[in-house]
């Protein structure tokens, strides 16, 4: 009996065993078969998505990388965070991406680990985490990634969200650079440029800046652009700034449009042309560059190479004065003061112009101490806009400034500022030594002949 026992026990082990090992197989069969589908899903999406092969379908596109996704494909999960992200092939949702991106993360694919710390750092489809971006930034590095290591750097070198490190941050950069990340050259370019975290050597920076534009990188290529038009690190040439320019627009770059607009409006290494400048400042303006809003609206202004639109050339000044540009916010006020192709608005005009004002532009220094001294949009303050006017006068050289200060003075204005003649003279003399007429004339009324000496003999 006992013989029956054990026998019938190792049959139902051997059972059991050749039950594991049959499952176990069909396992590893599934699991090569669903590879195989992924790893056809992908590529075929790939073809759809570059139009390799096949009319480019992105909704195609999506809908293969998701069943490359369901069957494990981490490469299936990437490409799907993209398409989430930017919209191709499906609604943009980057909550939906940012998680996709984690999946394909999971599965190993450094690239996710990048475009997460990224997200993490953008609070792009998540919250925003700067420890949770280095750590991803970190890993990638780990795995070879020179990207991760330029982000990385460059965090450090801004200093803005983290404690700044110059000496790391240049170490990660120039590691990046070397293994030859358009990013990493770019950014310690700019450390070269600008003497941040090593000492500054503009040719350096040119040549770094080389490095990453003859990758394509159309910020570097703006950059190389502007050494050439300004002379830095390199022979001026105009032409050859220009050239680089067209590269960076033709890739989309908006800094790089509006000055390419630039060279167009006054001839600058290229044939003067005002209806490319136009076209130029245009594009700039509508991809947000707010030096290039503010020049669009320059011309639909004055209808340069189109009709005058005061309205038009109104919205474009608002936008790049709401993006932070002072002379765009300068421009908008003076709308606002003179009711330009906007219902008059002096009060709101002298907040735009303090604002200005206040980050040490002296043109609104000047109009917020005239608008303070006559009381327009904003109550008389005789004091105030001399405090005003001497900021304008000082800082800017504003011979208007100093001329009306000078008169405030010699006829004095209450108690906001009381009437001092020696410094009227004084602020008049400032003002006719360089050049301004009525300024000398007053002074010849207020001072005796023999003290007039040669009034106004700097220009």
């Amino acid at each position: 009996m006992s013989g029956c026992v054990i026998y019938f026990s190792h049959l139902v082990s051997r059972g059991l065993h050749m039950a594991n090992t049959y499952f176990s197989g069909i396992g590893l069969a599934a699991a090569l078969i669903a590879e195989a589908r992924a790893d056809k899903q992908l590529k075929k999406g790939m073809a759809y998505f570059n139009g390799d092969g096949v009319e480019k379908d992105l909704a195609a596109a999506f809908k293969c990388f998701k069943t490359a996704a369901f069957n494990g494909s981490s490469g299936g999960n990437f490409m799907m965070a993209v398409c989430y992200m930017n919209g191709f092939g499906v609604d943009m949702d980057e909550e939906a991406g940012f998680k996709r991106f984690k999946n394909a993360a999971n599965g190993g694919d450094v690239e996710a680990l990048y475009r997460l710390g990224l997200c993490y750092l953008y609070g792009t489809g998540t919250e925003r985490n700067i420890s949770k971006a280095q750590k991803m930034f970190q890993k990638a590095i780990k795995n070879g990634h020179a990207d991760a290591a330029a982000n990385l750097g460059e965090l450090y070198v801004e200093g803005e969200l983290v404690t700044v490190d110059y000496a790391f941050g240049v170490e990660m950069l120039r590691s990046a650079a070397n293994k030859g990340s358009a990013l990493g050259q770019l950014w310690l370019g700019n450390c070269y440029r600008d003497g941040v975290g090593v000492k500054q050597n503009l040719e350096k920076a040119v040549n770094l800046y080389v490095e990453a534009a003859e990758q394509g990188d159309p910020d570097a290529q703006f950059s190389l652009g502007l050494c050439y038009a300004n002379g830095d690190g390199v022979e001026k040439d105009e032409e050859t700034a220009a050239d680089w320019y067209k590269r960076a627009a033709a890739a989309g770059n908006p800094a790089a449009e509006n000055n390419l607009a630039l060279c167009y409006e006054y001839g600058l290494g290229v044939v003067k042309n005002l209806s490319k400048a136009y076209e130029w400042y245009k594009k700039s303006a509508e991809d947000g560059d707010t030096v290039g809003q503010r020049n669009f609206a320059r011309f639909l202004m004055d209808g340069v190479s189109c009709d005058a639109d005061p309205a038009e050339s109104a919205k474009w000044l608002e936008k790049s004065a709401k993006g932070g540009d002072f002379t765009g916010m300068f421009r908008y006020a003076e709308c606002l003061r003179d009711g330009i192709g906007v219902p008059k608005d002096e009060a709101e005009a002298f907040l735009w112009l303090k604002n200005v004002a206040n980050e040490g532009f002296t043109d609104a220094e000047y109009e917020v101490a005239l608008m303070l001294e006559e009381g327009r949009g904003t109550q008389k303050d005789a004091g105030e806009a001399a405090k005003w006017y001497e900021k304008a006068a000082l800082e800017g050289e504003n011979t208007d400034a100093m001329r009306r200060l000078a008169a405030m003075y010699e006829e004095g204005r209450g108690r906001g500022v009381k009437k001092d003649v020696d410094a009227a003279v004084r602020w008049y003399r400032e003002a006719a030594d360089r050049g301004d007429e009525e300024a000398a004339a007053k002074l010849k009324e207020l001072l005796p002949d023999e003290d007039q000496g040669e009034i106004g003999v700097r220009k």
